[in-house]
């Protein structure tokens, strides 16, 4: 199924290929028509079957053009349009023998249709107007037949129609039963997705409550800790080490009652999480300075891929904090170093962070950014960063991979870009 199809409600599907089963239908009788009347030499009421025919074709046209327009198709507009193609088969046999014609059969079709697609009481009203048309078939109907065909066999004839009759009603039932069971598919794995996505939201909403908390409570303790690495520098700063480790330790202090203050300002704002244009180059150096400043320790290679300046993508803090958390746990597991790297010389940047602590078990890649679970082993972590950051790439238009390479972990990150760079 294409993406047009996709993103179509289901009433207007149906509708797309009503109209598209009416065209193949008409050719068909067309078809059926000039065969048995020149190739067969059948005496037909050509003019009124054609002209039913043509009638039927403009119809489909005018359908074709409403299909195309804004409004959404009703179940009663659907229920109209297998109507007339019940009134145009019937108009079609009523000059070609009635219920004597072996094409009669093919009146099941609009049934089929309408029971696949409608609710029960279309599907029981079109059963009772079929059974209507072809009990006035058997009384009302202008015979086929004259003296061009009277060397004919009339039972032979009859036979080899309702073959083409059968072949012809087998391959419109099985196109439009494969095509229902197809959108039937289609709607499950959508409704799977949006419970999966409910039940991340449900997680992260959940870890928003915590975080409020424990943003409050947090605020005394790396208080406290401030004030005593001050006192540490000022009366052990002359001790070799300990004033450089004494400020080490204040700034990130620091950096911790920023982070919760300004979580709880962007608590009270809900307009600071507006995306904004960003080139993909600035989006990477932007938040690898505010990584390093949390992680001046860390050991990281980094490798850019692109001319500079980038091409623009919708960022925002959730996606910079999305990055970093993907950092902080690749560092956490290797401190030996990380690879980052950044690539954006297709339709998307493509950002991968690679570690070297032995990568993720079979476990946890089934669940990874799906649900909390620990992948650092212990109480180290709970794959809070990973789902997190899941969560953001997709609310972005992103994509989150997790795989193992080279002995090691890795997260590939996708992101659409706004702009694509010229070859």
């Amino acid at each position: 199924m294409d993406g047009d199809e996709f993103n179509l409600p289901s009433s207007s599907l149906t509708l797309r290929r009503l109209v598209s089963l009416r065209a193949i239908t008409l050719l068909a009788q067309l078809a059926v028509v000039l065969t048995a009347h020149y190739g067969l030499d059948v005496a037909l009421r050509l003019p009124s079957l054609l002209g039913v025919i043509a009638l039927m074709a403009a119809l489909n046209g005018l359908s074709w053009w409403r299909m195309r327009g804004a409004r959404p198709v009703t179940d009663t507009e659907l229920f109209g349009q297998m109507l007339m193609d019940v009134a145009g088969l019937s108009a079609l046999l009523y000059f070609a023998g009635g219920a004597t014609n072996p094409f009669v059969m093919l009146m099941l079709l609009p049934l089929t249709m309408a029971a696949a697609a409608l609710p029960p009481r279309f599907s029981w009203s079109m059963a009772a107007v079929i059974v209507a048309c072809y009990t006035l078939l058997m009384f009302v109907y202008q015979p086929i037949g004259d003296d061009r065909h009277a060397h004919s066999d009339p039972f032979a004839m009859h036979v080899v129609g309702m073959w083409v009759a059968f072949v012809l009603s087998v391959a419109v039932v099985a196109y439009f039963v494969v095509r229902m069971s197809e959108t039937l598919r289609d709607r499950e794995r959508r409704l799977a997705q949006a419970r999966e996505r409910a039940l991340r939201d449900a997680q992260v909403v959940a870890l928003g409550a915590l975080a409020a908390g424990a943003a409050h409570e947090l605020g005394t303790p790396l208080g406290t800790l401030a004030i005593l690495t001050g006192e540490l520098e000022r009366e052990h700063g002359a001790v070799a080490g300990i004033a450089d480790t004494a400020r080490l330790m204040r700034g990130q202090v620091a950096r911790c009652k920023e982070a919760l203050s300004r979580l709880t300002a962007d608590a009270d704002h809900p307009s600071a999480e507006a995306a904004y244009p960003q080139s993909a180059d600035v989006f990477l150096d932007t938040g690898l300075a505010h990584w390093r400043a949390l992680r001046p320790t860390a050991v990281l290679d980094t490798r850019w891929r692109g001319a500079r300046p980038g091409p623009q993508l919708l960022v925002g803090a959730a996606l910079q904090q999305a990055l970093i958390n993907v950092l902080n746990n690749a560092a956490d597991v290797s401190p030996r170093g990380v690879m980052l790297s950044g690539d954006w010389n297709g339709d998307a940047l493509v950002i991968e962070v690679h570690d070297q602590g032995g990568g993720f078990s079979a476990g946890v890649l089934a669940v990874a950014g799906q649900r909390v679970i620990s992948t650092k082993g212990g109480e180290q972590g709970m794959g809070i960063g990973l789902l997190l950051t899941r969560t953001a790439v997709e609310r972005y238009g992103g994509r989150m991979d997790c795989f193992n390479r080279d002995g090691g972990a890795c997260v590939r990150i996708r992101l659409p870009l706004l702009t694509v760079r010229a070859p």
